[in-house]
């Protein structure tokens, strides 16, 4: 049994540090919005982590997220009011998420030997949720990567009906490269790109690879041109070989 005055100590900083040292004093209190975690910008989760803390830090709430800090034993008493807080700040966490970044969590959460909420099927306190925010961020990006790879690899004309259609997939799945910040070397996508219409639109082909030939390199914006060009070109003469 911990005596009132053993948990006054604990509270005043006094013998072992737990999560329920430096609570508030209070019972309640308003925890301010950040800017929410999405998936696929990579420094946004160190930014992120940052916020989190700056919005915890006034309230001495930062504990509550940290797995290193022990937490209170049961018969600390002060044990409901981290039980209470831990469950607030947990609530606050989930709420500075994007949906996308929750089904991570929840994918992640089935593999965990933590407590878990019987409602959500997530952590139950903070300190749990808190690093499992992060490891499913960063596997969720892996995953996005693998998923982009795999794409790029797969796009075949005979998969699409019009021309435009084909130029429209190659070019989302450019962009979502570009903003996943992997290596591609654009110029060695156009000309995979115009490959699979050389029998279709033979001239514009041509064209677009005598100029890109010179370059050695195709920027970003160009690729982008490339692809309004072809595009547009499709849309007035859909067949060019019939022209020939």
């Amino acid at each position: 049994m911990v005596s009132n005055q053993q948990g006054h100590a604990r509270q005043n900083g006094v013998g072992p540090k737990t999560q329920a040292t430096k609570l508030p004093e209070i019972n309640r209190a308003s925890l301010d919005g950040i800017q929410r975690l999405e998936k696929c910008k990579r420094t946004n989760i160190w930014s992120w982590k940052r916020s989190v803390q700056g919005a915890l830090i006034p309230l001495k709430l930062e504990d509550a997220i940290d797995n290193k800090v022990p937490r209170p034993s049961e018969n600390d008493p002060n044990y409901e009011r981290w039980r209470s807080w831990s469950t607030v700040v947990r609530c606050w966490l989930l709420n500075q998420l994007s949906p996308s970044i929750i089904e991570n969590l929840e994918l992640f959460s089935k593999h965990l030997e933590v407590e878990l909420d019987l409602e959500d099927r997530l952590p139950r306190y903070a300190d749990d949720l808190r690093p499992l925010i992060a490891n499913a961020f960063m596997a969720g990006e892996e995953r996005e990567k693998s998923n982009a790879a795999v794409a790029i690899r797969t796009i075949r004309r005979e998969r699409f009906e019009p021309a435009d259609e084909f130029i429209q997939e190659w070019r989302k799945w450019i962009l979502k490269i570009w903003t996943l910040r992997m290596d591609i070397d654009t110029h060695i996508a156009t000309k995979l790109m115009l490959l699979d219409l050389r029998y279709e639109m033979p001239m514009t082909v041509n064209s677009l690879e005598d100029q890109i030939g010179s370059y050695g390199s195709v920027p970003d914006d160009r690729f982008l041109g490339i692809c309004d060009e072809i595009i547009a070109k499709s849309k007035k003469t859909p067949n060019e070989s019939t022209l020939i």
